[in-house]
């Protein structure tokens, strides 16, 4: 009100800054080395919050497929033994998948099962919106199910006390949802 009357145009949507900001990449700005989080090994580690194996700083990053041909990197040796690695690598993924999908599906049919006497079909949508997608956020809960908020959030306490439904984030906002596989 204090421009004379008139009113100013909002931009759509909020401005970005054109360069990076300088909490974007800690270590650069402090001048130390940055850790090299290539080793899938001590990355699922410290994920795992296992401090015995800290990852190294400014290590030679591993191999993609290191182990599967005594420590040869994927892209060295003959055709014929690159090509072996890569089909053995294939191979163990999608055995991998196959095997998590089962899990899957065995918690799914388990889960329709302890779910048989609560009322409504909700809790019923809610095993199968996990089935699909066995981590999730209560509104991705809320929007694939058509079901309230208030619904989500209630029935998805009561399938954790069943032990169905298992909370991964440890906060009480911003929760996500995992299938208890």
């Amino acid at each position: 009100w204090l421009d004379g009357g008139r009113r100013r145009k909002r931009r759509a949507t909020p401005r970005r800054p054109s360069t990076p900001l300088p909490h974007a990449r800690p270590h650069a700005a402090a001048g130390t080395p940055v850790p090299n989080w290539g080793n899938l090994a001590r990355v699922r580690a410290a994920v795992a919050g296992d401090n015995a194996a800290p990852p190294e700083v400014d290590a030679a990053p591993a191999p993609v497929d290191a182990g599967l041909d005594a420590g040869q990197p994927a892209d060295e040796g003959p055709p014929k033994h690159r090509l072996r690695r890569h089909l053995a690598a294939l191979a163990d993924g999608a055995s991998a998948a196959l095997a998590h999908l089962d899990r899957v599906a065995a918690w799914s049919a388990r889960a329709g099962v302890e779910t048989e006497a609560i009322k409504g079909s909700n809790a019923a949508r809610i095993v199968a919106a996990l089935a699909a997608h066995p981590l999730m956020s209560t509104a991705m809960v809320e929007e694939s199910c058509a079901i309230s908020r208030d619904t989500a959030e209630r029935l998805l306490a009561r399938l954790e006390r069943m032990g169905l439904v298992r909370e991964a984030t440890g906060t009480r906002r911003f929760r996500l949802w995992a299938a208890a596989i």
